[in-house]
């Protein structure tokens, strides 16, 4: 049997009565080193579902980023490379084996998890346009073109020139205009769908032109030039020519195209998370937090109870501890990182370890709390007609609140606390209401979405809209 730590072989040497104690032949260098390549990046596997780490190892694969340290001297047919990589906040040590320092793929996303405007419904995500504007996930795309000459029996041979209309025939419909005298489009040449890249012509027996009709006996050549696909659009980046081992001209063209996100896209996490641009918003049309953050992806929450990948819940925060501490975050497998330890760092950077936003009387006495005040308490006060022991049950002794709202528009005021002075900017007015926490939070929470709900006062001069459907409106 094989050991997975040293602790395993310590604990059969001291207890050796129990079973199989004496049958291990071997021991892991480390736990997660049982896992392959591509399962041995994924952050935290060992919190996640099974099926999640195996979708990911599949489409790990397939992730986009810089696939060789050479790649601008490189021919490939077909290739992709983001623009601006970066190496991830939370990383494995197998990683650094794997040089994904140097070579990453993927990019450092501030993540909300949140359902807003029902564009992220059934694993489709929203995406930042101000972000896609600013270079977020845009990569370029390389296909390359080749072609050589080819010898036609023992004098005659194909060449590479640009063809000429007036002595070829089966000529493209496409545009000879961006080839060179040489037959090859020059690097920097703007080309579109079905452009002649590489021009090529061979020799006509004169036996097939006068089987072909009186009308083709001027024809001395025939195209075979090589065209850009119809639905590509780019710029010509590289041209290649050599000879091949008969000593005859062999050339490749490549070609890159900008590739911009859009609707429709596929973007996936280190998880098994995967999901498609359902809307892109503005970054004035995205929610922000207290320190006026907006996310770049918003993701919804329902994706994260039935796929239980609990290892990205877990990332996002150390990644948020790395982003506060300057530090990378150790996700490897089968090691001693739980949740505690970074709420604890977490808790140093400034952050709450609990969310306790209600300002609610805690629950229990063992907690030094209160007894409940439920549903079936408050339907039995308002049966009694105690309505100012009810406000003192439900509000005075439980999260009262002062908010100071401008008597003018109804909304919260700003509050320099620095200052300790409170304001409308907009109407240079306040004065002080009494809400439940709850209310002021949720009002909060609402403003964050761009909705602004107003506390009307008796002085509040705000006209409200009258609704057309009424009559006499």
């Amino acid at each position: 049997m094989i050991s997975m730590t040293i602790n395993d072989l310590r604990n059969a040497r001291e207890n050796p009565e129990e079973a199989y104690s004496s049958t291990y032949t071997h021991c892991e260098i480390h736990p997660s080193l049982i896992l392959g390549v591509c399962a041995s990046i994924i952050p935290f596997p060992d919190h996640n579902q099974s099926p999640r780490n195996t979708y990911q190892s599949a489409m790990g694969k397939q992730a986009m980023g810089i696939y060789a340290s050479n790649f601008q001297f490189r021919m490939d047919t077909l290739a992709y490379v983001l623009y601006y990589p970066q190496k991830p906040l939370v990383t494995t040590r197998v990683m650094e084996h794997l040089n994904f320092r140097q070579l990453p793929a993927g990019i450092n996303a501030i993540v909300a998890i949140a359902s807003y405007s029902g564009y992220n419904q059934e694993d489709s995500v929203i995406m930042n346009q101000s972000s896609i504007d600013r270079g977020f996930f845009r990569s370029i795309s390389y296909r390359s073109y080749r072609d050589e000459e080819k010898k036609m029996g023992t004098l005659n041979k194909e060449n590479f020139c640009r063809p000429d209309r007036a002595n070829t025939m089966d000529m493209h419909h496409g545009s000879y205009e961006k080839l060179d005298d040489d037959g090859l489009a020059s690097p920097g040449t703007r080309v579109l769908g079905e452009d002649v890249i590489i021009g090529k012509t061979t020799p006509i027996d004169q036996d097939d032109t006068t089987a072909l009709g009186q009308a083709a006996s001027r024809y001395t050549r025939r195209d075979h030039s090589t065209s850009l696909r119809h639905s590509e659009t780019g710029m010509v980046d590289q041209v290649l020519l050599t000879t091949n081992a008969d000593g005859l001209r062999f050339v490749k063209v490549r070609v890159r195209s900008v590739r911009v996100p859009q609707i429709g896209d596929k973007f996936s996490s280190r998880h098994g998370q995967k999901g498609t641009v359902g809307m892109t918003y503005t970054q004035e049309d995205m929610p922000w937090t207290a320190e006026g953050i907006t996310p770049d992806v918003i993701v919804n929450p329902h994706a994260i109870p039935t796929r239980m990948t609990i290892g990205q819940l877990i990332e996002c925060i150390m990644g948020k501890v790395a982003a506060h501490m300057g530090k990378e975050g150790d996700a490897t497998p089968f090691t001693d990182v739980t949740v505690d330890n970074i709420s604890k760092a977490l808790h140093k950077c400034g952050y709450q370890m609990r969310g306790f936003e209600t300002m609610q009387p805690a629950e229990g006495r063992s907690r030094g709390g209160c007894l409940r005040f439920g549903e079936m308490e408050r339907d039995c006060m308002i049966a009694h007609g105690a309505a100012h022991f009810l406000k003192e049950r439900l509000f005075d002794q439980s999260d009262t609140y002062r908010v100071h709202v401008c008597e003018r528009c109804g909304l919260i005021a700003i509050a320099n606390l620095k200052k300790n002075s409170f304001e409308c900017r907009g109407c240079r007015n306040k004065t002080d209401v009494h809400v439940p926490y709850a209310c002021k939070l949720l009002f909060q929470e609402l403003m964050s979405m761009a909705i602004a709900p107003r506390m009307l006062t008796q002085d509040t001069k705000v006209k409200l809209a009258k609704d057309p459907r009424k009559k006499g409106a």
